[in-house]
């Protein structure tokens, strides 16, 4: 009596469907993970560059908001910029995606922003990049710092002026 000593074809089939549906179910989580990571980073970022505004209120001026990364020393060119006393890296925290329009954005003024100000339904936000220049501009009185999410997409996520 011969013995088989192989897989049938039925048997290799079966295999590679459930091989391939664990692998399907796998990505879509994993996929899901990653935007939820970066929508962290993102609320986390927003946070910081709350923090960092508020801690500098009236710090040049009384009742009003510096630029981010204003700087006050002696000898110091205007528009010169320093982010190392402003955030840890030394540099304004930036979105996980990259490209000339992604970015958090910030709207400011010397009048409060309309109701649900976000990215979206301005025209006056600017994106802020690790450049030279403040963002929020130097000497305003109320700013709002906003990131879109990813999870679920379109949805912001902003922060305002606490005073």
């Amino acid at each position: 009596m011969l013995k088989s000593l192989g897989f049938t074809l039925i048997e290799l089939m079966v295999t590679i469907a459930i091989i391939g549906i664990l692998s399907a179910v796998g990505l879509t989580v994993f996929s899901g993970t990653q935007k939820n990571a970066r929508d962290a980073k993102r609320k986390g970022d927003i946070d910081e560059i709350t923090k960092a505004m508020e801690l500098h209120y009236g710090y040049f001026k009384p009742n009003l908001y510096a630029g981010l990364c204003q700087i006050n020393k002696a000898g110091a060119a205007p528009g010169d910029f320093d982010c190392t006393q402003w955030f840890p890296t030394g540099n304004i925290p930036q979105d996980p995606n990259s490209g000339p329009t992604v970015g958090y954005c910030a709207f400011y003024d010397t009048s409060p922003p309309p109701p649900n100000t976000t990215c979206n339904n301005t025209n006056t936000n600017r994106y802020l990049k690790s450049g030279p220049g403040p963002i929020p501009a130097i000497d305003q009185t109320y700013w709002v710092i906003c990131a879109t999410l990813e999870n679920p997409s379109g949805l912001t996520y902003c922060r305002y002026n606490q005073r």
